[in-house]
């Protein structure tokens, strides 16, 4: 099992960003975060996972494994893919990526050389992926440094307890994301962590 890489080093340059957040974090041990490495399998994982819990997705992820990789995707109907509890758009949206990764778009060394936002564009010009999905598979999987999503819940409602924010607007939150940065996917599991919404 792979977990999301840092070392102290990056920790304690974070830490120094803040003193909020280093006040907020200082008792929270070393986070081990599962990634998915295989670019296929990662932003599978993320399609599935969009708006259901973690314990349906792992009851859908135990169904659909053996069959979770490009060649298996493309052969199997929709209907095929809704047994095993995969709605029709994500089915839709599994075959566009597994059509993608056969292309070799979604290899890593080719990834490798592109920005976060080009590959966030490459992935949200595929029906069923937008920015959040796109943001978790660079963090997820390509292990990116810079990532802090607006875009989700446990992210923002980390931020308002750790600041004591009743809101965040677009505006504060940009503040805060160039405060922390380069350090923002560290600061995004500290932030999941904190809000007991982790991913």
């Amino acid at each position: 099992m792979d977990y999301y890489p840092y070392t102290e080093e990056e920790l304690n340059a974070l830490k120094a960003k803040d003193p909020i957040l280093a006040k907020a974090i200082e008792n929270i041990p070393h986070i081990y975060k599962e990634v998915w490495l295989d670019p296929f399998g990662s932003l599978s994982r993320q399609i599935i996972g969009q708006q259901i819990s973690n314990k349906a997705l792992l009851g859908i992820l135990r169904r659909v494994e053996p069959y979770l990789n490009p060649d298996s995707i493309l052969k199997m109907d929709i209907s095929e893919l809704r047994e095993l509890g995969i709605s029709e758009r994500k089915g839709m949206t599994l075959k566009e990526i597994a059509r993608l990764a056969k292309t070799g778009r979604l290899d890593k060394e080719r990834l490798a050389l592109l920005s976060d936002e080009e590959i966030i564009e490459e992935l949200s010009a595929v029906k069923g992926i937008g920015r959040w999905t796109a943001e978790m598979f660079l963090l997820f999987c390509l292990e990116r440094k810079s990532i802090l999503s607006y875009g989700d819940y446990g992210i923002r409602k980390g931020i308002m307890m750790v600041y004591g924010y009743k809101s965040l607007s677009p505006l504060r939150f940009e503040r805060i994301r160039k405060r922390l940065s380069p350090y923002l996917s560290l600061a995004s599991l500290y932030f999941w962590e904190i809000a007991g919404t982790y991913k």
